[in-house]
């Protein structure tokens, strides 16, 4: 049975008339995939899979004609609204309703279907049609005074032009950015490089930090505009207190981050709080020995230590990639908009840090165990990342070069490296800092640096978050060339490591499928397997012993904590291990 689309920016009206063009009833249904989905299945239901006229396939009704061409099942026809006017007018009504309308397509389709054209199952120009009439309405997308897509760019080596537009929101104050999970970027996110030598006056890091916000444009101004609540992440999570060249070679240096301080302030008014969840240490007293608290006076900021409670569970947008929920503390949960401020360093796990893992140091150590041990764990740390990032994505990220580390993210020897990179999307940013560090941001587990686990931005662009390919990312300033400066990580790539990983997986996956056997042992307390078996169980995190102790038991195999509760409150997705449980060495999934 053909079936007629009326397409408008909320709804869409479908009306299946009878071999006669008798109307025996009308289907309306929000103009999503949630509903373009309700409309298939109902078809499916009445056996009505037949051709389809769309309305506006190249605007408004292009995300149902390219919904319906998926499954495989019907054509499409391109129906013009004028000759659904014609077929309106024959009518014995002549109504100008929805309704009307999608039956005088369905007529028109039963008269002329053969002669109308096909809308084409993958078009280039239609999808970004979708971007800029569709699915900003559909998704209640902001624009911070920039367009919703301003190209349109294969992404990654190989990819064909026509692959599948199947898009995933990412989004970040300033101009929308979208990615497709299929290989398409929409929109180049734009980062600041500047060269900011480490002997450069308080006064010449102010002026980098504001070139580069100038640089980046409106899109700065747009996240931190019209807010109440600005929290700054700060990397200031432990006591790893050096200096070197006057420079703070691990934490946020005060001189950046004054300077960020007075360009947030040109644009907020409203209340702006600096914090961290630290580890081993208080953000108070960090705050005073970094010399925040006498530096930012004139710009009324307030500490935050988010170790402290109260807390309060908060529920990742889409439903997260490794937790659909995570404990943080209230200030954030109470912040309307993120500025995170990194410090350029190597990472052991992540192969460099950045404004993205920078927001895991907001996750409390009360609930996640210290260092966040919980989830600072294979397959584990880099998903957990990517949700920190999903939660409340950056509206601002400053990563401090001027003097970096190499090696590790603590305790590491001190490099000069004479740069600041300043973005509005948390990957794009990250992805042009490791270009910085020698480092490519589009490898993945098993290729240097990421010799631990998944890299976390690459899962962060999969997931929608932003760009991690160069053809994504317009660099401006400086350029690359002239700070690029290459680092090295303190990690070999491992068979042994590897096959850890494997058995940590391969635990989840037992817990999984004895979860019932148990609880009833286990409720309310945190175990930890391996083998299968449970090897330790206490009530906190707390109550486990340190990270890598080699005489604990379980020592030399995978071991999986875990905390133990009814089905109804998990919230781990606990399939994500079966892939790298049951798949070949170094996969990343």
């Amino acid at each position: 049975m053909d079936r007629g689309v009326d397409m408008h920016q909320r709804t869409h009206v479908l009306v299946a008339p009878d071999e006669q063009g008798h109307q025996p009833g009308t289907r309306m249904a929000p103009n999503s995939a949630e509903g373009w989905a309700m409309s298939l299945d109902r078809a499916r239901e009445q056996q009505q899979i037949g051709c389809r006229g769309v309305e506006n396939s190249g605007s408004l009704g292009t995300g149902v004609a390219r919904f319906l061409h998926a499954p495989g099942e019907a054509a499409v026809r391109e129906v013009r609204p004028q000759r659904t006017a014609r077929y309106r007018r024959r009518s014995h009504t002549q109504d100008k309703t929805d309704q009307a309308d999608a039956l005088a397509i369905a007529r028109l389709l039963l008269a002329e279907g053969a002669s109308l054209l096909y809308v084409p199952r993958d078009d280039v120009s239609t999808a970004l049609h979708l971007l800029i009439n569709q699915l900003p309405s559909q998704m209640g997308i902001h624009r911070h005074g920039g367009t919703v897509a301003r190209a349109l760019l294969p992404c990654g080596q190989g990819q064909a032009a026509a692959r599948p537009a199947t898009f995933l929101l990412w989004y970040a104050s300033g101009p929308v950015g979208w990615v497709s999970e299929r290989g398409w970027t929409m929109a180049r996110e734009r980062v600041a490089v500047l060269h900011c030598p480490a002997t450069a006056s308080d006064g010449a890091v102010r002026d980098a930090v504001f070139r580069a916000a100038e640089l980046v444009g409106d899109a700065v101004q747009g996240g931190l505009s019209g807010k109440r609540r600005i929290l700054i992440k700060a990397n200031m999570g432990t006591g790893d207190l050096r200096t070197h060249l006057g420079w703070q070679v691990a934490l946020s240096d005060v001189g950046v981050m004054r300077a960020t301080v007075a360009l947030i302030r040109q644009f907020h008014r409203g209340e702006l709080l600096i914090g961290d969840a630290t580890t081993g240490d208080s953000a108070y007293r960090l705050w005073d020995a970094l010399g925040y608290a006498t530096a930012l006076v004139p710009y009324d900021v307030r500490p935050v230590d988010l170790k402290d409670g109260p807390f309060v569970e908060l529920a990742v947008p889409g439903g997260g990639l490794l937790h659909s929920h995570y404990w943080l503390a209230q200030p954030y949960a109470d912040a309307d908009a993120i500025v995170s401020c990194a410090k350029l360093k190597a990472h052991l796990s992540t192969g460099s840090t950045g404004s993205l893992k920078n927001l895991f140091g907001l996750l409390p150590t009360l609930q996640y165990g210290s260092p966040r041990r919980y989830l600072h764990a294979p397959i584990r740390l880099p998903r957990a990342i990517v949700d920190c990032g999903l939660l409340n994505p950056p509206v601002l990220c400053v990563i401090d070069g001027l003097v970096g580390q190499l090696d590790r993210e603590w305790h590491g020897p001190p490099v000069r490296t004479d740069t600041l990179v300043l973005g509005t999307n948390t990957v794009a940013t990250d992805a042009t800092a490791m270009r910085v560090q020698g480092m490519d941001p589009t490898a993945d587990y098993g290729t240097w640096p990421f010799y631990f686990d998944s890299n976390p931005l690459a899962l962060a662009q999969r997931m929608g978050l932003g760009p991690v390919e160069a053809a994504g990312i317009d660099v401006v300033g400086d350029g690359l060339d002239r700070v690029r400066h290459p680092f090295t990580v303190d990690r070999e790539r491992s068979e042994g490591r590897d096959l850890l990983r494997r058995e940590v997986a391969q635990q989840a996956l037992i817990f999984r499928d004895r979860h019932e056997e148990f609880l009833r042992e286990y409720a309310g307390q945190i175990v930890a397997l391996s083998e299968g078996q449970v090897i330790e169980a206490h009530p906190a995190m707390a109550d486990f012993g340190a990270r890598g102790d080699a005489g604990r038991p379980g020592a030399g195999h995978g071991i999986f904590l875990k905390g133990v509760v009814p089905a109804a409150a998990e919230r781990e997705h606990l399939d994500l291990y079966t892939p790298i449980a049951l798949g070949p060495a170094f996969t990343s999934a």
